[in-house]
């Protein structure tokens, strides 16, 4: 799945809305949005993982349940899903770059010798 910056930018937009509540979805369960709520809590006093638990508190929530951690600092943990690659230059998974990507404000100034003593 490719996340456009667009949608990540709309994404950010609304969790940083002081009322967002994270939606119902299939891979979203409650555990999950409880998670995710507490971790975006706007009040740092409130917010999971800066409590007095630490990283522990987020370790320890309902949603990791079953978890192992242990194999996970091994680098045992199997990836759920692993992407099919065609080959080393294989680059569908990624969003591709487009001549778009910059736009030209008209404030840079070159002012020449700037890199003389590289």
């Amino acid at each position: 799945m490719r996340v456009s910056v667009c949608a990540c930018v709309r994404a950010w937009l609304t969790i940083s809305n002081p009322s967002f509540v994270p939606p119902p979805s299939p891979g979203f369960n409650a555990d999950c949005r409880d998670l995710v709520k507490k971790l975006l809590s706007r009040d740092e006093q409130t917010r999971l993982g800066n409590l007095k638990g630490g990283i522990q508190d987020i370790l320890d929530h309902k949603w990791f349940m079953g978890y192992d951690w242990g194999l996970y600092l091994k680098k045992q943990v199997k990836a759920p899903m692993v992407p099919k690659i065609k080959g080393d230059l294989d680059t569908s998974h990624f969003d591709p770059l487009g001549v778009d990507d910059h736009t030209d404000d008209g404030g840079y100034v070159d002012r020449g010798d700037w890199d003389r003593d590289f």
